[in-house]
Order: C-alpha cells, then structure tokens, then sequence
C-alpha cells in the first residue's frame, strides 16, 4: 500500500506508467527505463513519476 494515488508500477523508488509499453511484461526483470519525468509530481509524499516511453 502507498500513501500516494499515481502511477501503474513502481521501481527503484519512481512511480511509472506508459502508454507505449505494456509495464507488465518487465514485472521482476532487469530493466533500463526512458522516459521523463511528469510535471506536478511529487505530490503526497510520494515518488517522482515518470511516463516510460521505453525499455530496453
């Protein structure tokens, strides 16, 4: 459970979502993350967000 309310996944403390990559198919796998950081977060304590535009 998170104090906070954004995001699809988590990893190495940044809370993610993609539009472009299904995130489920990385669950417990060794990943590099591109994206940028989403503006207006962080809010309520919570992580950076990030908007993953791929994967590698």
């Amino acid at each position: 459970m998170t104090t906070y309310q954004y995001g699809t996944h988590t990893a190495s403390g940044y809370a993610l979502r993609s539009s472009a990559v299904h995130l489920d198919d990385y669950v417990n796998q060794n990943i590099t993350v591109f994206g940028y950081k989403i503006d207006g977060y962080p809010v309520d304590g919570g992580p950076d967000y990030i908007e993953v535009e791929e994967i590698k």
